[in-house]
C-alpha cells in the first residue's frame, strides 16, 4: 500500500468514526487546529489570564459590551448582534460549532500543521437552551460555515461532560483530510471565508506564511531564486494550500532550469487552484522547454481561456506552433499578443522568425527591426543579439548589394 492509499484509507476510517459516534445522538460540531486547555469562547481566552476573580461571570462582560455595541448596529435580538460581532471578528463570549461535521473537520485541519487539532461533538439534546442560530443574521459565512452558537456562564465546556466527544486529528492527517475535502466536498478556504471579512481573518491566520511569500518575491525580483526558493518552502511548510507560493516557487525552479520540478509545483498549484491562469501559462513554458510542445499547447490554451489579456500566453503559445511547423497559427498569436502589448519584444522575433519560416522576409525584416530597437531601449542584451541574428539571415532587401 503507497503513502496516498494509506491516507485514504486513515480519512474514511476517521470520517466513519465521526458518522458513527453522531449516529448515537443529535450532535453539532467545532473543529480546532490545536488542542487548548479549554473549548472556550473567545471573550473567555481574551480576559482568563486577566480577571483573576474567582465568582467571576463573563456573561457580565458581555452584557456590557452587548449595550455599548447598541448604538453601531440596526439588529436587536442579541443572537443577531453577537453573530454580526463575530461575523467582523469581535469577541463574544459564544462559541462556534457547525451543523456539518465535514466542516469542523475541515476547521480542525486549517492551520498549526505542526500540532495535532481536533474535532469537538457536542450533544444538541442534552445542552438545549444553551445553543442558539442567528435570526435575520444570515451573512454568507455564517451560511457557508453552517454555523450554530453554544454560550456558557462560564466560557467554556467541560470535557469531562458526557455530551462532549473528542477526536484528536493528528497532524501528519492534516493535510491529507484538507486535500479530501476540496477534492469531494468542495470544502476549502475560498468556500469557508466566502467574503471580505473572511479573507481578512484568515489572512491573519496566516500571516507568517505571507510574509515568507513576500520575501521570496523579493529576492525573486532581484533573480535570486534559490533564497526564493528557500522562502516559499516557508511559505508552503505553514499553509499548505497556498497556490500562488506553488506557482512561484515553479517560477524560480525554472529559472534554474529545474524544469520538472516546476512542473510539480504548478500541478500542485492547480490542483490547490483550477483557476490560476499564470500557473497554467508558467506550466506551459516549462514544458515548452522540455520540448512538449503539444502539452504546452493545452497549458497555453487554459490560461487564456481564464484570461485572454496574457500577451505572454499568446507569444509562448506562437513559439509551440512554430516548433510545430504552425507557422501562419504562430503569426496570428503573436499578432494578437503585440496588439495586447506592442513593447513585447519576444513576439516581434518570434513573428519575424515565423515570417522567415514562410519566406515573407520584408516582413520579418519590419519585425525584427522593430524588436531589435525596442530591445536596445530596454537594455535586453540578449534579445539585441537574438534579434541581430535573425537579421543576419535574412537576404539583402531591394536595393541592397
Amino acid at each position: 500500500m503507497n503513502e496516498s492509499d494509506s491516507n485514504d484509507s486513515k480519512i474514511q476510517s476517521l470520517v466513519q468514526r465521526i458518522r458513527e459516534q453522531s449516529s448515537q445522538g443529535e450532535y453539532v460540531y467545532r473543529g480546532e487546529s490545536e488542542q487548548y486547555d479549554k473549548i472556550a469562547s473567545t471573550l473567555y481566552r481574551k480576559y482568563k489570564d486577566e480577571i483573576q476573580a474567582k465568582e467571576f461571570d463573563i456573561q457580565i462582560a458581555q452584557k456590557e459590551m452587548l449595550e455599548q455595541v447598541k448604538e453601531y448596529t440596526d439588529f436587536t435580538d442579541e443572537t443577531d448582534v453577537l453573530t454580526e460581532l463575530q461575523h467582523y471578528g469581535g469577541k463574544t463570549n459564544r462559541i462556534d460549532f457547525a451543523t456539518d461535521f465535514l466542516i469542523a473537520l475541515f476547521f480542525a485541519c486549517d492551520g498549526s500543521p505542526n500540532k495535532d487539532g481536533r474535532v469537538i461533538l457536542l450533544n444538541k439534546k442534552t445542552n438545549q437552551g444553551t445553543i442558539t442560530s442567528p435570526k435575520k443574521n444570515q451573512n454568507n459565512r455564517v451560511i457557508s460555515q453552517k454555523s450554530i452558537f453554544f454560550q456558557s456562564s462560564k466560557g467554556y465546556l467541560d470535557e469531562e461532560d458526557s455530551s462532549v466527544e473528542i477526536i484528536s486529528i493528528p497532524k501528519e492527517m492534516k493535510q491529507p483530510v484538507l486535500d479530501y475535502l476540496r477534492k469531494y466536498h468542495d470544502i476549502a478556504t475560498h468556500t469557508i471565508y466566502n467574503d471580505i471579512f473572511g479573507y481578512i481573518q484568515n489572512q491573519e491566520k496566516h500571516q507568517t506564511s505571507y510574509v515568507e511569500f513576500y520575501i521570496g518575491l523579493t529576492f525573486q525580483d532581484k533573480d535570486k531564486y534559490q533564497e526564493a526558493i528557500t522562502h516559499y518552502d516557508r511559505a508552503i511548510d505553514i499553509n499548505h494550500q497556498f497556490a500562488a507560493a506553488y506557482n512561484n516557487r515553479g517560477f524560480a525552479k525554472s529559472r534554474l532550469d529545474r524544469y520538472e520540478d516546476a512542473l510539480a509545483d504548478y500541478n500542485e498549484a492547480l490542483r490547490i487552484n483550477p483557476q490560476l491562469a499564470d500557473a497554467y501559462y508558467n506550466r506551459g513554458f516549462a514544458k515548452f522547454r522540455l520540448d512538449r510542445y503539444e502539452d504546452a499547447l493545452a497549458d497555453f490554451d487554459q490560461a487564456l481561456r481564464i484570461n485572454p489579456q496574457l500577451a505572454d500566453a499568446y507569444s509562448n503559445r506562437g513559439l509551440a506552433k512554430g516548433k510545430l511547423g504552425k507557422y501562419e497559427e504562430a503569426i496570428v498569436d503573436f499578432t494578437e499578443a503585440l496588439r495586447i502589448n506592442p513593447q513585447l519584444v519576444e513576439a516581434y522575433c518570434g513573428r519575424g522568425a515565423a515570417h522567415i519560416a514562410i519566406e515573407a522576409y520584408e516582413k520579418a525584416r519590419v519585425d525584427l527591426e522593430r524588436a531589435l530597437e525596442l530591445a536596445m531601449e530596454q537594455g535586453n542584451q540578449e534579445l539585441v543579439q537574438y534579434a541581430r541574428s535573425l537579421l543576419d539571415t535574412l537576404p539583402p532587401a531591394d536595393g541592397e548589394d
